[in-house]
């Protein structure tokens, strides 16, 4: 099996990256010498373009990339989109001046490619617009996260959010996402690997989470990582030997190369 036939793609946190939501400077510099040497290697990640990028750009990543859970598809430094699915703005504004919802919150946030709109500030301070939606946002967005007050906030937002049959709420500690049921994961990696003109049996996938079951199923190799919970590994064909926080993820991609290479 040559693994330059392949598309290979990273979920970010949890997986690529370490605790502090960064790549290493080892990882960075393996994937960078493996894209050179002709590797496929991109992201299939939940985060926006604005917050995903960095990692991107460090690897020396190029060609498009899976942004928002897959609702995004797209190089994120040029060329259109090759899918998109957003929130319409409706929805947005409801859920952005639900009374209840203001009441569990410190700040909300929605992002567009590398425009970051902020409700209050107290939180993402740095955000390109700050204030009411209605006032600044005119595009429809692919994500929206809250910054709750608490956990226990986060668990009432999300049995308010939860009634919908089109969105639902996951939070870690006092971070919500807000996030469609129409799209997921696996969603963005068919869509990536139309562009490529390849199936699903070319797609290799690292994934640690929930929401990179379905993508780890889907793929022709899903490599769970070693800190991933039980559930998501029994979804995978593989796991790794290290956890994210030790470079786990290039360093199985090495070792699955290296194995491949006695096979030719």
């Amino acid at each position: 099996m040559n693994l330059k036939d392949k598309v290979i793609a990273f979920d970010l946190d949890g997986t690529l990256v370490g605790s502090d939501g960064n790549i290493s400077e080892y990882s960075a510099n393996v994937i960078k010498k493996l894209i050179e040497e002709g590797y496929c290697i991109t992201l299939i990640t939940g985060r926006n373009i604005v917050s995903g990028a960095g990692t991107y750009h460090l690897a020396g990543m190029k060609g498009p990339a899976v942004f928002c859970n897959g609702s995004i598809v797209k190089d994120p430094d040029k060329g259109p989109y090759i899918f998109r699915n957003t929130i319409p703005l409706d929805v947005i504004n409801y859920y952005a001046h639900h009374e209840e919802i203001n009441d569990l919150i410190d700040d909300m946030m929605v992002e567009i490619e590398y425009k970051t709109y902020a409700k209050t500030g107290k939180i993402f301070k740095n955000s390109t617009f700050i204030g009411d939606f209605e006032n600044n946002l005119d595009e429809e967005p692919s994500s929206m996260v809250f910054y709750a007050k608490d956990e226990k906030a986060n668990e009432r937002i999300r049995e308010i959010v939860n009634t919908s049959s089109t969105y639902h709420y996951r939070y870690w500690g006092k971070l919500g996402e807000f996030y469609t049921l129409l799209v997921d994961k696996k969603t963005g990696a068919e869509k990536l690997l139309e562009y490529y003109g390849k199936t699903q049996d070319d797609l290799i996938f690292f994934g640690d989470a929930e929401n990179d079951r379905l993508c780890l199923s889907y793929a022709g190799v899903g490599v769970a990582m070693a800190n991933a919970d039980e559930y998501t590994k029994a979804v995978a064909n593989l796991v790794t030997d290290y956890p994210n926080w030790e470079d786990g993820a290039v360093k199985f991609l090495l070792k699955m190369i290296e194995e491949s290479k006695q096979w030719k």
